[in-house]
């Protein structure tokens, strides 16, 4: 990755970590981090998840940005960005873990499914556990309302 890259990230990173965050308000941070994806694609997403993947003083931060990564409309990473969220559900952060869930939820892609009910099953906090839940039911509808459209109807969703 590029000493670029490297700076970027951490330009978003020292937003972040200056922010109040307010469920579902956008701030600097949430723009900062869309624009860091959407110019760095790839690099970018990789560096998010790594950062996920460690307990560290950033975590809130990753949390909200993983909620912004599933916000985000930008068709080139999408793949990456539900591949990227499925892997941080295995955070050791509970704070990470809860944002690549709600990232999942607004993707809305049943694809998710297997990992957000192995980690359903594995996970210790009755309240995120129940978050999770709703999140796997949500897919389930998502999946069963595509299986019942015609092939010709169906999007990335299926």
């Amino acid at each position: 990755m590029s000493k670029w890259t490297w700076q970027a990230f951490d330009d978003v990173l020292r937003i972040g970590m200056g922010t109040h965050f307010e469920d579902g308000m956008e701030s600097d941070f949430s723009r900062a981090i869309i624009q860091f994806v959407e110019t760095y694609e790839g690099e970018a997403l990789a560096m998010i998840n790594n950062s996920c993947r460690a307990l560290h003083r950033t975590n809130e931060v990753m949390g909200e940005a993983l909620r912004w990564i599933g916000r985000m409309e930008h068709e080139p990473t999408y793949a990456l960005r539900l591949g990227m969220l499925c892997e941080c559900l295995s955070s050791p952060s509970m704070l990470v873990r809860d944002g690549a869930g709600l990232g999942l939820s607004s993707l809305d892609d049943p694809r998710a499914l297997p990992m957000l009910e192995q980690t359903i099953a594995a996970e210790q906090s009755p309240t995120l556990r129940r978050d999770l839940q709703q999140v796997a039911d949500q897919l389930r509808e998502t999946a069963a309302m595509h299986k019942d459209r015609r092939p010709d109807e169906n999007n990335r969703n299926t």
